[in-house]
């Protein structure tokens, strides 16, 4: 909610304060300014394109990093995670097209032990890939290039052996010839 004093987006936290004979003694209240988690998100090395998002356990969402003030309170029922993911498992990874941004990010989401949150992390694929694809590309370019080198070379092998085929063939002939030669001479003296 917003606050009606500062302005700012908080958190309301509420827990049941007991007696020590069980009763209810009182309710424990806090509120915690979502500029806390906007500080702590940025305190990690975030590639460009990760999101971090906090959500009630009904999907509302209550932080984001990026921060976006109209995505403050919007339900996340309708998401991947909370539609399909979260009913089959209470923590997982899976690449998901961001519905509010169209980037696909691989997320990896968790509901949070004795707390009704769940808590989602997504890193930009292309991010994520980028190493790989420039190592890809490298080894492309030399497999390419140490294939055309071979294929040179068999082209040449292949030029060389049918120079020397036609050499035998042509050795072959002009024995034959001087053979013919040479009993066509001999029949005629």
């Amino acid at each position: 909610v917003k606050s009606r004093l500062s302005g700012t987006w908080i958190v309301p936290l509420s827990r049941r304060f007991n007696g020590a004979d069980g009763s209810m003694a009182g309710i424990v209240v806090a509120l915690l300014d979502t500029a806390y988690f906007q500080k702590f998100y940025v305190s990690f090395k975030i590639a460009e394109g990760t999101t971090i998002w906090l959500a009630r356990a009904d999907g509302t969402l209550l932080v984001r990093h990026p921060f976006d003030e109209t995505s403050i309170g919007r339900s996340l029922l309708n998401g991947r995670i909370f539609r399909d993911l979260l009913p089959k498992a209470p923590i997982g990874t899976e690449e998901i097209t961001s519905d509010s941004d169209g980037i696909v990010r691989i997320y990896s989401y968790r509901r949070v032990d004795g707390c009704p949150l769940v808590l989602a992390v997504g890193l930009d694929e292309n991010q994520i890939l980028a190493p790989w694809r420039a190592n890809a590309e490298t080894r492309v370019v030399g497999t390419v290039s140490m294939s055309a080198v071979v294929g040179l070379f068999g082209v040449t092998i292949v030029a060389q052996v049918r120079k020397r085929r036609s050499i035998a063939l042509a050795h072959e002939e002009t024995a034959t010839a001087y053979r013919l030669l040479a009993d066509n001479t001999t029949d005629v003296i």
